[in-house]
Order: C-alpha cells, then sequence, then structure tokens
C-alpha cells in the first residue's frame, strides 16, 4: 500500500477502525470496522457526499454495529495494533485504485466510502439499501472533490498531472458503465 497519501483523517478513521474491533473483543479489523471508522470521522468531502446523497451516516453505522458480533469477555482487551482481514485490505486497495482513477493524489474517505459500494459484501447491500449507490457516490465526489483540489497541498502526494476534463471525464465514463452494468443485470435477471 505504498505510493499512496492517505489523508490525516483517513489514517484517524483507521485507527477508530482498530478501536472498535478491539471494543468488540475481534482479533482482526473488518470492513464494518472501517465503515465504523470512516463514519466516525468522515471529513468534510465524505460528509458532503453523504449529505447529497441524504444518507444519515448515524443510522447506517447503528444498521452495521449491530450486525458485528460481540466477543465472550475477555482476560485482557484486545491490542490496538489488529491485523486487517483480506477483505479489509481489499477495500483499502480499492481505496487506492478509486483515488488513482480519478486523478486524485491522495486517499481520503471519499474513496473508502466508493470502495465500500464496490465490494460485494453485506456492507455493500447495507449501503444500498440506505440508497447509496456506486453511480451516484462518484458524481457526489465530483460535485465536492475535482481533481483532487478540496484536500490541502500538505496532506497530497505528487502525482503526474493529470488535464481536470480527463479526470471528469473517466468519472463520467465510470457512471455510464456502472449505470449500463446494473440495466444489463435488470434484463439478465429477466
Amino acid at each position: 500500500m505504498t505510493g499512496y497519501n492517505f489523508t490525516d483523517e483517513v489514517r484517524r478513521a483507521l485507527q477508530a477502525a482498530r478501536e472498535r474491533a478491539a471494543e468488540r473483543g475481534s482479533e482482526q479489523v473488518t470492513p464494518a470496522h472501517l465503515f465504523l471508522g470512516v463514519t466516525s470521522r468522515p471529513g468534510p468531502v465524505c460528509t458532503a457526499m453523504l449529505t447529497d446523497l441524504g444518507a444519515d451516516p448515524s443510522t447506517i453505522s447503528d444498521r452495521i454495529a449491530a450486525t458485528l458480533p460481540r466477543a465472550a469477555n475477555r482476560a485482557s482487551p484486545a491490542p490496538l495494533d489488529l491485523p486487517y482481514t483480506r477483505s479489509a485490505k481489499q477495500i483499502l486497495e480499492a481505496a487506492m485504485s478509486e483515488a488513482r482513477e480519478l486523478g486524485h493524489g491522495y486517499v481520503g474517505a471519499e474513496h473508502l466510502l466508493l470502495a465500500f459500494l464496490t465490494s460485494r459484501s453485506p456492507l455493500a447491500t447495507t449501503l444500498e439499501q440506505a440508497g447509496l449507490t456506486l453511480p451516484q457516490a462518484r458524481i457526489a465526489l465530483l460535485a465536492h472533490a475535482p481533481g483532487g483540489t478540496a484536500v490541502p497541498a500538505r496532506e497530497r502526494i505528487e502525482t503526474p498531472s493529470v488535464p481536470r476534463a480527463d479526470a471528469v471525464a473517466r468519472a463520467v465514463a465510470f457512471v455510464a458503465l456502472g449505470v449500463a452494468l446494473a440495466a444489463l443485470a435488470a434484463a439478465l435477471a429477466k
């Protein structure tokens, strides 16, 4: 996961995810823990995205937290340096891919939100049931952080410059692809 600059908000969210996992006695950080960490510290762009999408982060977090098992009482608390499950690592990698595809030189909470929506997991299903869809989330991200300009320079790494029009065109293509795939899936389901 080297080569990408996680914003301070994401670093704090990852710490919160480890704390949520430890509180529940988990031995690993799962995607659900990651989501709880992100929604506890979403940052301004992710917050604006969720607002645009009509999502209430606390309601969604409560639904997801209710699905997490609580471990039996442990003799000692779980350590805070818990490893990530394979699926949690895949979410982090997907967030880096989303950032790269959008031409962003940083990975923010908004990219993690997109990554949660790309996963084929119960978490993604819960988000979709709450009205969050990948195409809409990508559009909301573009409305709030086109080209990564919403993140202070000190939180970004330098990447080869990508013309803003290219980044927007790629994002629109992703949205069109998502809509086309959804239509195809609906047609095949009939």
